[in-house]
């Protein structure tokens, strides 16, 4: 599955989920180049190549849930550098993300993540609409202007 996203500057960025390759295509002048999105982490699993989704933030940062065995593994690619970071505590959130119309969050799932800081500041993961013991997904997401978030509860078929 590809997918695509476009920054600030009108450059349409896009991975694919079953590789390790980010892309980007600069519409001004008609070139595409291509990264290594490939996790540099030791502890990384990365048997199963790429990344689930691509956010880019108020700051043109692409944040990448990697894949990462059965779950992910949230990093984000510095467009200027050329690097990959992993986030602190950003795993296990869900496949999919949203950034905050602030610009100062992206969610990975139901995980909060600070821009600046690249931590985690909040964990969403067990909603009250949710049976005890379980844990939401995310899988579907969104979020409203007001920083709320909505998913899809991948294993349950609720909307979160």
């Amino acid at each position: 599955m590809l997918f695509r996203s476009v920054d600030s500057k009108g450059r349409v960025w896009y991975n694919e989920e079953n590789s390790w390759a980010l892309g980007m295509l600069d519409p001004k002048t008609n070139t595409f180049t291509e990264y290594e999105a490939k996790s540099t982490e030791p502890d990384e699993d990365t048997t199963i190549a790429g990344a689930r989704d691509i956010i880019i933030d108020q700051h043109d940062q692409i944040w990448l849930p990697m894949r990462k065995g059965m779950g992910t593994s949230l990093h984000r690619f510095d467009p200027a550098t050329k690097k990959s970071f992993k986030v602190e505590g950003g795993t296990g959130g869900g496949g999919f993300g949203e950034a905050d119309y602030d610009g100062k969050h992206v969610w990975i799932g139901f995980l909060r993540v600070d821009t600046k800081a690249m931590k985690v500041d909040g964990d969403f993961r067990k909603p009250k609409n949710i049976e005890p013991g379980r844990s939401a997904g995310g899988y579907g997401f969104s979020v409203n202007t007001k920083g709320n978030p909505f998913g899809t509860d991948f294993m349950g078929g609720k909307v979160m």
